[in-house]
């Protein structure tokens, strides 16, 4: 059987006994906000239909099951199990109400998306003279071409200042159009 009672404004406790489980579950309600905070333990078969005293900030629950009863302590949204005797004549025994309906468990999160498989590389794009590839990055126009990255360490690509024509480290005068060039880059 479940039981509901209530134990502030817009605070309520639901119990559940489902066998040796009991379902706790401890709600507010304000101007359009709801929260909830549900635990299951494992406390043994009531007997006894249990008992809520105010007790404090919180409130202190009494179970009596098979084994004997059993004492839990909630205050706000924390449900915990209490191993003395919490003291009940200081606090008001509150009603409770015979429940049906416990309120339904928020809904559980949905399951991560899984990551989109990497595209498969792009082929050199060419237009007309023009052509580039972006694994190395490197672009040739004509008789011109740059190139990024995968350069040995030490080795750089150079250049005619003139005409843009790609050098052979050992080159003194440009191919392409024969103009001097130096040795230094």
């Amino acid at each position: 059987m479940a039981y509901a009672c209530q134990i502030g404004p817009g605070q309520w406790i639901y119990l559940d006994s489902l066998g040796a489980e009991t379902v706790i579950t401890v709600a507010a309600s304000s101007a359009g906000q709801q929260q909830q905070s549900t635990s299951r333990l494992l406390i043994g078969t009531w007997t006894a239909a249990p008992i809520v005293v105010q007790a404090g900030a919180g409130v202190a629950i009494k179970l009596t099951t098979a084994e004997g009863p059993r004492y839990l302590q909630v205050q706000g949204s924390q449900i915990a199990e209490v191993a003395g005797v919490p003291t009940f004549d200081k606090g008001s025994v509150l009603p409770l109400q015979e429940n049906s309906q416990v309120p339904q468990a928020p809904l559980q999160p949905m399951q991560p998306i899984q990551p989109m498989q990497p595209m498969a590389p792009l082929p050199p794009l060419q237009m007309g003279n023009m052509q580039m590839s972006l694994n190395p990055m490197a672009m040739q126009m004509g008789n011109m071409a740059m190139q990024m990255g995968n350069n040995a360490a030490g080795t750089q690509q150079r250049f005619c200042t003139q005409c843009g024509q790609l050098l052979k480290p050992e080159d003194r005068f440009c191919g392409q159009c024969g103009h001097a060039v130096s040795q230094s880059g």
